[in-house]
């Protein structure tokens, strides 16, 4: 999306895998999951 031009405001998963290190890839945007492993 910010490649487009656009502005990534919050990602929302349904399931997490923590072990990949999403949130962190995510940058500055909040990150909500209903179900983390």
């Amino acid at each position: 999306v910010a490649k487009a031009g656009g502005q990534v405001v919050e990602a929302v998963f349904f399931i997490e895998l923590g072990f990949l290190d999403g949130r962190a890839k995510m940058g500055d945007a909040p990150v909500r999951s209903l179900v983390r492993y």
